[in-house]
């Protein structure tokens, strides 16, 4: 052991409130116990290496406080972009299950060009492409 102090409030990475005794080992990752004062026993423990994961839990979840509060708003609206990303996939998908493979949309016989009437520049960019050939 390196030093023993009673805390009169805990520290925010115990998660807990009021006083605790913090008892500190002289060992690499730097362990601390954290002991209630009404019945000794060990409430929490922490060392560097959880210390080092918390950091980097709360840069993951966007939460600087306390680490519980996921809801950030960049994360929910990255979630909906996906969301509508995945679904526009599924349509897209969908759409060309349906003869999209068949014929290319600009060919003359294609099934997305019948019934359609087609503009005097989509004519004329048709015919210099097969003059072109």
């Amino acid at each position: 052991m390196s030093s023993v102090a009673l805390l009169p409030e805990a520290p925010r990475e115990t998660g807990r409130t009021g006083p605790l005794w913090r008892v500190d080992f002289a060992d690499r990752e730097k362990t601390s116990f954290y002991l209630s004062p009404a019945t000794a026993e060990v409430v929490t423990r922490r060392s560097g290496v959880w210390r080092l994961f918390d950091f980097f839990w709360r840069l993951h979840v966007m939460d600087w406080n306390d680490g519980e509060d996921f809801n950030h708003p960049l994360i929910i609206i990255t979630t909906a972009l996906t969301l509508s990303i995945v679904v526009s996939g599924f349509i897209l998908l969908w759409i060309c299950s349906n003869g999209c493979g068949s014929a290319p949309a600009w060919a003359p016989g294609s099934p997305l060009r019948q019934g359609r009437r087609r503009s005097s520049f989509a004519s004329t960019a048709l015919s210099l492409v097969t003059e072109a050939r």
